[in-house]
């Protein structure tokens, strides 16, 4: 019964995904196969995620019964897209093209591929949940969830009991709380397959904002270079099989800044108003969602204020709707006690005294940094190549989409070292190890940066 429950669950986030993306979406985010798959991939599970999460804080349980329910509102109309797409002969599967020399290329590219994915895959299946932020911040959690039925768990509200990041954003344990309602059972080795697939439409998303101005065999270069890094293959952190949630923000992240790219390119009502929903999946997955959301405003914002028309549907769709989507969840989190270490990480720690007497924390941050670009341990010469492709054309690094791409991956990056630098939180002292894994985040917008620095025309964006 587990096996077709857990069937269930998979089907469960592909209909709501497939419905989301047929009626509000279609032709946004791009037409590849890979692009639709990754984009209903994500659009269902971060759906799923948030809407189970509201059932429960309006009284429901987190069971398989509300996943059954749930799936039922978007079950009829997948079924009736379904039949219209057979009738209508619509086919959506797209082939690689080329000559025989590419086409041998494209195999041996989507071999690399299934071996990584196949490795990570086996990673989660052989060990349980074993590190820190797995057990002790999405694990527990979920297991909370599962357990007690309810995102009012006392344990969560009982302020004798400290448990870590309480407030944090919870879409990761509301989908781990789902699988284990699927299984029926807390399995911390079979959870991680969740992982797994946030990897898979990570890749699948690079691939697919690639195709859209270069050959298959080119796009799928690049994409492999991110699937053969070490952060994702030997690291116990960053890896994806390890429980972390810095894969899924990743995969959100990256959908919300490709289909914000796509809007300003092509001038897509329907981008613009995706990227603010996959910006709310971003923000309600990690803390640092947040962080990202606003970096991606501030640096956007010029390029937007010169176009002609669109400035007010981009502040509507890209600001108005985390807002408003995310308005519960900022409500809760008022109601969780925080422990007083955790207050740390607050805007509250913005201050003169604080800036000043931290200078101690440099050394360790310079290290953090020298150590992901001359070490080859986590992201191999990766950076150092980036560094040298954006010299390959340096005009480009002023104009749209490189210079947004290569901006928004300095911003990304000084924001997490500024918030190691001000927070008291001992947390900074393992920069050196944690800094590799924070900055999955700007890999993909990186090798997307590079292909388009590659093989791509950058441009003034006045549409």
């Amino acid at each position: 019964m587990f096996i077709i429950k857990c069937i269930y669950l998979l089907l469960c986030v592909y209909c709501i995904g497939a419905v989301l993306h047929t009626r509000l979406f279609n032709r946004a985010g791009g037409e590849s196969t890979a692009g639709r798959l990754s984009l209903v991939f994500g659009l269902g599970a971060g759906t799923l995620g948030l809407g189970v999460f509201y059932v429960s804080l309006l009284g429901g349980p987190i069971d398989f019964r509300t996943i059954l329910l749930f799936s039922g509102v978007f079950l009829p109309l997948f079924m009736y897209d379904m039949v219209k797409k057979v009738r209508k002969g619509r086919s959506t599967i797209t082939k690689p093209n080329g000559q025989p020399r590419q086409r041998i290329v494209q195999a041996i590219c989507i071999a690399v591929l299934v071996v990584s994915m196949a490795l990570v895959l086996f990673r989660a299946l052989f060990l349980p949940m074993h590190l820190a932020d797995d057990r002790a911040q999405w694990g527990l959690k979920a297991k909370i969830y599962y357990h007690e039925k309810t995102v009012w768990a006392e344990e969560l509200f009982d302020a004798q009991r400290l448990i870590y990041h309480n407030a944090y954003p919870p879409m990761v344990p509301v989908l781990e709380s789902c699988v284990y309602a699927a299984l029926g059972e807390v399995d911390d080795a079979t959870v991680k397959v969740l992982f797994v697939f946030f990897y898979t439409g990570v890749l699948a998303a690079l691939y697919a904002a690639q195709k859209r101005f270069t050959t298959d065999t080119k796009a799928l270069l690049l994409t492999v270079c991110m699937a053969m890094l070490p952060v994702f293959i030997q690291d116990v952190h960053g890896n994806p099989s390890s429980g972390y949630a810095d894969v899924p923000l990743a995969f959100f992240y990256f959908s919300a800044i490709v289909a914000l790219i796509r809007w300003i390119e092509k001038g897509t009502d329907r981008d613009v108003w995706l990227a603010g929903l996959l910006a709310a999946f971003t923000v309600f997955t990690k803390k640092e969602g947040l962080m990202l959301w606003g970096c991606s405003f501030v640096v956007v914002l010029p390029v937007v204020l010169k176009r002609a028309k669109g400035k007010g549907l981009f502040f509507a769709a890209y600001l108005v709707v985390p807002v408003v989507l995310l308005a519960p969840w900022f409500y809760y989190c008022a109601q969780i006690p925080v422990p007083p270490w955790e207050k740390e990480f607050s805007l509250s720690a913005l201050r003169f005294s604080r800036l000043a007497g931290n200078l101690f924390k440099l050394p360790v941050l310079l290290e953090a940094c020298g150590t992901l670009f001359f070490s080859t341990r986590h992201h191999g010469p990766f950076w150092f190549l980036f560094v040298l492709c954006l010299l390959s054309r340096p005009r480009n690094v002023g104009v749209f989409p490189v210079g947004f791409l290569s901006l928004l991956i300095l911003f990304n990056t000084v924001a997490l070292l500024f918030a190691a630098y001000i927070f008291a939180f001992p947390w900074w002292t393992g920069m050196v190890y944690d800094f590799p894994r924070l900055l999955i985040i700007t890999i993909p917008l990186a090798l997307l940066c590079m292909a388009y620095q590659l093989y791509g025309e950058s441009r003034e964006c006045n549409a």
